[in-house]
């Protein structure tokens, strides 16, 4: 999904998929949640929380969860700023997510 302006330039964008979740029922999730720095970013903000509360709508959700980890350093003040923004919206932070990135195994030749 993707939002800009009158002039076709993308202001922000984020992947969705509807989930069924054992504790929420059917849920819409957010990912990769990009938001440009750009001046009136609070107004940005607002149209990636206001698109996602229609598809959850058109989807029948009755949560929505947003991944706000992927890409942002966890120091950094977008993480902070993006944190901040999705709470004033009313979202709650819930639990915490866990990531172990594998390596490939080497392939072994076998005789």
């Amino acid at each position: 999904m993707s939002i800009q302006n009158e002039a076709g330039c993308i202001l922000a964008f984020f992947s969705f998929e509807v989930r069924d979740d054992i504790r929420e029922n059917r849920t819409l999730c957010l990912e990769n949640i990009i938001i440009a720095s750009f001046p009136g970013r609070s107004a940005i903000r607002a149209a990636v929380v206001d698109a996602a509360e229609q598809l959850a709508r058109m989807h029948a959700c009755s949560a929505i969860r947003a991944g706000l980890t992927d890409g942002l350093d966890l120091h950094d003040s977008d993480r902070r700023w993006l944190v901040s923004s999705f709470a004033s919206a009313g979202y709650s932070l819930d639990g915490v997510r866990a990531c172990k990135r594998l390596r490939p195994r080497r392939a072994t030749n076998a005789h």
